[in-house]
């Protein structure tokens, strides 16, 4: 049990001291301005590791303050476009809602899908994403 606590202790001020040296970091470095989240197939539910990119890209749009927070949903490019563009628009809406419950301005959000039309190159997992891009 105490290996455990020391290890989600560890995890937890690594997660601090990453998120300090971001907010520490220019803001034309490309790499902080756009996360991926993830979601399980035909799912619009945030897992944990969902919930932990969002929370990472919202604390990095406090610190950058970027005038758009663009949130682009994806669901892929082998269902019916009946199917994957409201799965993707509500992947979208799910990250944006997410976001704003992080402190992200809803005015600052531009939420997009793009259903089958523009499937990541790839496909898999890569389809089952939201982008969020932080623009300046």
């Amino acid at each position: 049990m105490e290996s455990r606590v020391q290890a989600i202790a560890f995890a937890l001020m690594a997660s601090v001291a990453w998120l300090g040296a971001c907010a520490q970091t220019p803001a034309d470095d490309a790499s902080m301005r756009r996360h991926l989240v993830f979601f399980p197939t035909g799912s619009t539910e945030l897992t944990p590791a969902a919930r932990a990119a969002v929370h990472v890209a919202a604390a990095q749009a406090a610190a950058l303050r970027p005038r758009v927070v663009r949130v682009t949903g994806y669901a892929g490019a082998t269902g019916l476009s009946t199917i994957t563009q409201p799965l993707s628009e509500a992947r979208a809406n799910a990250v944006a809602e997410a976001l704003v419950a992080e402190g992200v301005q809803r005015e600052r959000l531009q939420v997009t899908a793009r259903g089958e039309s523009e499937s990541t190159p790839g496909a898999g997992v890569a389809d089952r994403q939201v982008e969020i891009e932080l623009l300046q």
